[in-house]
């Protein structure tokens, strides 16, 4: 794919070229997330720490030597130690997942034009980096709204792709609806937090 400007790079229509196995799982994550957010923060923490380990240490490596095996061991070792740090360092983890939830959320807003995709981009890594602050700072609060508004949202936007459906007004019903109710599944369901 050759991509000469930035407005060429159509991230939603990565999300419709999607297969439906893929959209399913993506769903059912989404909906795990937006219900269970907080009591899998570990879980999801480790996840978000791998990936984004495994791709610095495969990007950082492909370029240097030619053989894609050691790119891969590489991508692979980057996501242990990075999976690793983020589930010992909790309130790093706890930044990182949010500010993915967050960043993520943006990337599913369509772009018409490059100027528009700039802002949206923009927006969402302020946005994120905001959100993974206040996360760090609020966790138990920050996370479940996090958790409860990006899995709510995924999950409709996932399933409304599925069923042929681009009508914005019901993926964001339907999001809206299930945001709200794993918000307070999630606040009737886990304890605050012990202070120390």
């Amino acid at each position: 794919m050759d991509i000469t400007k930035l407005s060429d790079l159509d991230i939603t229509a990565l999300d419709i070229a999607a297969p439906n196995w893929l959209l399913a799982v993506s769903a059912v994550i989404a909906v795990l997330n937006c219900f269970l957010g907080y009591r899998l923060l570990k879980l999801w923490v480790t996840m978000v720490g791998f990936v984004i380990g495994a791709v610095i240490g495969y990007f950082a490596t492909v370029g240097y030597v030619n053989n894609i095996g050691i790119a891969i061991l590489t991508g692979m070792l980057g996501g242990m130690l990075i999976g690793f740090l983020a589930f010992r360092v909790y309130l790093l983890g706890v930044f990182l997942i949010s500010f993915v939830l967050v960043f993520s959320m943006f990337l599913r807003i369509p772009s018409d034009s490059e100027t528009l995709m700039l802002i949206v981009l923009g927006g969402g890594l302020i946005a994120a980096f905001v959100a993974g602050i206040a996360a760090a700072k609020f966790v138990r609060p920050a996370v479940i709204i996090i958790t409860g508004i990006s899995g709510g949202l995924g999950a409709a936007s996932d399933y409304f792709m599925l069923m042929k459906d681009k009508e914005p007004v019901h993926v964001l019903g339907a999001g809206v609806i299930l945001a709200v109710s794993g918000i307070l599944v999630q606040f009737l369901t886990t304890r605050k937090e012990k202070k120390m």
